[in-house]
């Protein structure tokens, strides 16, 4: 989803035109302010379990004007708008070794406290693991994901508080080209 914001009252519009730079200027400050918001009502709505795809929701600008806040974690999108049959959608089949590395640092999936290394009880352990991804993999290829929604909600939640902030921001540089 993205938040747009037209500028159509004429003063604004002439302020623009005549000092584009002070325009910017006083703009861009609201502008992350708004996008900095967005940010962390997407944060708050990730799901528990991904903390890591929670840290990587970030704003960053892109260009004059322009802002973008999206998550940094390659399977956002499986999260945002769910995967295979439960999400209406055609079956997909997750990298068993990524759902690996996942219960390995996940403590309340793993389900158990890691023995120490080079020990008959820690490569138990392992194997478990192991099996463990593939079901979760084969299972999520036949039942698929549902979606958990952050990004898009957030983005909703928020326009409206990022149109007050470019509005004051606008009132700002027109008072400064204008002088009022």
């Amino acid at each position: 989803m993205h938040i747009r914001y037209q500028v159509a009252s004429k003063e604004a519009q002439e302020a623009f035109d005549r000092a584009p730079d002070v325009m910017e200027r006083n703009l861009e400050p609201f502008l992350k302010r708004g996008a900095y918001d967005v940010a962390d009502e997407a944060r708050a709505r990730v799901p528990g379990l991904f903390g890591t795809l929670r840290q990587s929701i970030l704003p960053a600008s892109v260009g004059k004007l322009h802002w973008r806040v999206s998550p940094g974690m390659n399977y956002a999108v499986d999260v945002e708008e769910g995967t295979g049959p439960a999400a209406g959608k055609a079956r997909y089949y997750p990298n068993p070794d990524n759902l690996l590395q996942y219960l390995r640092l996940a403590p309340s999936y793993r389900g158990f406290k890691w023995t120490p290394r080079k020990s008959r009880k820690r490569e138990e352990q392992e194997l478990d693991l192991w099996f463990r991804s593939r079901q979760m993999a084969w299972a999520i290829y036949n039942k698929g994901t549902k979606a958990q929604p952050f990004m898009e909600p957030a983005a909703k939640k928020m326009e409206s508080r990022v149109f007050v902030l470019l509005r004051e921001g606008v009132d700002t540089g027109l008072r400064e080209v204008f002088g009022q």
